[in-house]
């Protein structure tokens, strides 16, 4: 708790710096400021999880808003060419937080954040950075997917008879087999959920290990592995030796936390228990950072 009261202090630290940097014209600031802008979107996106929203500062400010479109489709050491799209992320993983601590919903803001990620283009065809970009859009994708539209009801949460029932008797020929609509937008969705969740361990395993690019993955490789499936044992395997190359790159526990994070949600959706990684690790009253 206290090494997380540290960090907390730093991210504040931090968004005060940048609102230093904010308050020059852009017109007169450095690379080195350019980089700090760039470098505090990027642990937006890492930590905004982390953080319960009521002790974080507002994203959707103008003057940072500003920033973004100003590194537009500059290159970037940590964010490449996908400034746009931390910050979307960012913002999607503080409104998940709130959902998964108040299950408060905002339909509106998610189609829009969902048509907003859809719509974005990676601006530069470097392939390692165009996957790296394209797994990020899968990450915010998965989240508002997994966390935000996904039906969160449970059997506890259902209503029961209060007794077996197999005491009940009932007619054959009133039984549909046929699928409710709402029974379909949810296998629909959950094989959304799990075709995106493939491609994105697919595209990110291609890439070297030895690869820059490679250091930077374990979010979205985190929030896509949460989603694969029992039959998925080849892309879980590859999931598990992805974040412990990550790990021998950068040497933070958190990537080998992640992947006891994963076993869980593994072994939870192999009895058919369905969680969000997000859920699971708000649960445990874990804070792992990947960034």
């Amino acid at each position: 708790m206290e090494c997380l009261r540290q960090a907390q202090a730093h991210f504040v630290g931090g968004r005060q710096l940048i609102e230093f940097i904010l308050l020059i014209p852009a017109e007169e600031r450095t690379e080195q400021m350019h980089f700090a802008i760039g470098a505090y979107l990027y642990w937006e996106m890492a930590c905004c999880f982390l953080i319960e929203p009521d002790q974080q500062q507002p994203l959707n400010t103008a003057q940072i808003f500003s920033a973004v479109q100003e590194l537009g489709d500059k290159y970037h050491p940590i964010l490449g060419y996908s400034a746009e799209m931390a910050y979307l992320n960012a913002y999607i993983g503080r409104y998940c937080r709130t959902v998964v601590d108040t299950g408060v919903r905002d339909t509106v803001l998610e189609a829009t954040l969902e048509e907003q990620l859809l719509a974005w283009e990676p601006s530069n065809n470097t392939p390692e950075l165009s996957h790296l970009s394209e797994a990020y859009r899968s990450h915010g994708l998965l989240n508002l997917y997994a966390v935000c539209y996904r039906s969160h009801a449970s059997s506890q949460d259902s209503p029961t008879l209060g007794f077996p029932t197999e005491w009940l008797e009932f007619d054959p020929e009133f039984v549909s087999l046929e699928p409710t609509a709402e029974e379909s937008i949810e296998r629909e969705l959950e094989a959304q959920i799990h075709s995106i969740a493939l491609q994105t361990v697919t595209t990110l395993t291609q890439v070297p290990d030895s690869h820059p690019c490679t250091n930077l993955q374990g979010i979205p490789l985190l929030t896509a592995g949460s989603e694969l499936a029992a039959e998925d044992a080849v892309e879980r395997d590859l999931v598990r030796k992805r974040f412990r190359a990550i790990y021998s790159l950068n040497h933070l526990p958190a990537n080998l936390a992640a992947i006891q994070l994963l076993e869980e949600i593994w072994s939870l959706r192999d009895i058919g228990i369905v969680v969000s990684w997000l859920s699971l690790m708000v649960e445990h009253n874990w804070h792992i950072m990947l960034g």
